[in-house]
């Protein structure tokens, strides 16, 4: 049996796990050992991603509610408003303000149900955007 490979060097090997073996012919063969996928022992199982739960760090519910023309993107501990606007034809965002965890828990505590939530956030942010009108 010929191959075109040539065999390993027997520095590639440890030679107490892998000792030489010697046919009839006197050729040294070297035994290969198993690849590790294959090696089963107790603790050794493969944990797949499908197998584990998903964590989730927040909800839904922690973001402000959507205002059409508005976008929130998570920042620290808060929340970034963002402005939808149109220039030339091509949407573009601006940065409106800060809304911080706090400002939005006391916007919770006044508010009674999602819609006047939604309200006082709605006036937060447009008050926030004439304040930088303004400012311009």
């Amino acid at each position: 049996m010929t191959t075109d490979a040539p065999p390993p060097s027997p520095s590639a090997f440890d030679e107490s796990e892998n000792p030489v073996v010697k046919n009839a012919d006197e050729v040294a063969v070297f035994r290969v050992p198993e690849p590790p996928s294959k090696i089963t022992t107790p603790g050794n199982e493969k944990v797949t991603t499908r197998n584990t739960p998903k964590i989730t760090t927040r909800t839904h519910a922690d973001k402000p509610p959507a205002i059409k023309g508005f976008k929130w993107a998570k920042k620290s501990a808060g929340f970034d408003c963002r402005a939808f606007t149109k220039k030339n034809g091509k949407p573009v965002e601006n940065f409106v303000g800060y809304l911080g965890k706090k400002q939005l828990a006391e916007f919770r505590e006044r508010a009674a149900n999602r819609d006047e939530l939604r309200e006082l956030v709605r006036e937060w942010a447009q008050a926030k955007l004439a304040e930088k009108e303004r400012a311009e």
